[in-house]
Order: C-alpha cells, then sequence, then structure tokens
C-alpha cells in the first residue's frame, strides 16, 4: 500500500518542481499544482548556489542549465552598510 501513496507539491517553481522530480525519480506518483496559466520566466534572474547546482546536477539538469546559463566574467560584492566593496573583486 505504500507504493501507492500519490504526493502533492503545491507550486511548480524552482523548489516546488526540484521536490517533485527528486519524487518521481524515486519511483512515486507526483503532482504539481501551479496557479500561473503558464511557465515563463519573470524577474530579472537567478543564480544557483554551488549547493543548489549540486542537487540538480544529480537530478540530471546540468547539461541543460548550461545551455541557458550566463557565466559572468566579473563578480564584484558590495557592502550595503559601507557603500563600498566587502570583498575583492573576483
Amino acid at each position: 500500500m505504500a507504493n501507492q501513496v500519490s504526493f502533492l507539491v503545491i507550486g511548480g517553481g524552482i523548489g516546488g518542481l526540484t521536490a517533485a522530480l527528486s519524487i518521481a525519480k524515486c519511483g512515486k506518483s507526483v503532482h504539481v499544482l501551479e496557479q500561473a496559466p503558464q511557465f515563463g520566466e519573470i524577474g530579472a534572474g537567478l543564480q544557483l548556489a554551488p549547493n543548489a547546482m549540486r542537487v540538480l546536477s544529480k537530478l540530471g539538469l546540468e547539461d541543460v542549465i548550461r545551455e541557458c546559463a550566463v557565466f559572468p566574467k566579473r563578480l564584484v560584492l558590495m557592502d550595503a552598510m559601507r557603500g563600498g566593496n566587502s570583498v575583492p573583486s573576483i
């Protein structure tokens, strides 16, 4: 009976879809509910930390992500309190 349990994920953002894919890769039935009429780009962009990329890579998504990702040539970290660089540019 435990194999017949279906999972319901509320929200089709990156977290919800990652959770759904993880559940499905375990052989479980999963359904995703999303209120948006279609998936599309919203906002200015998304930065994925190494920990997030490690998870997405294990799910087999790294190559697809790299096809549409933008890799900055320079990164400058700013200190909001002092108004200047917090560390040297990388």
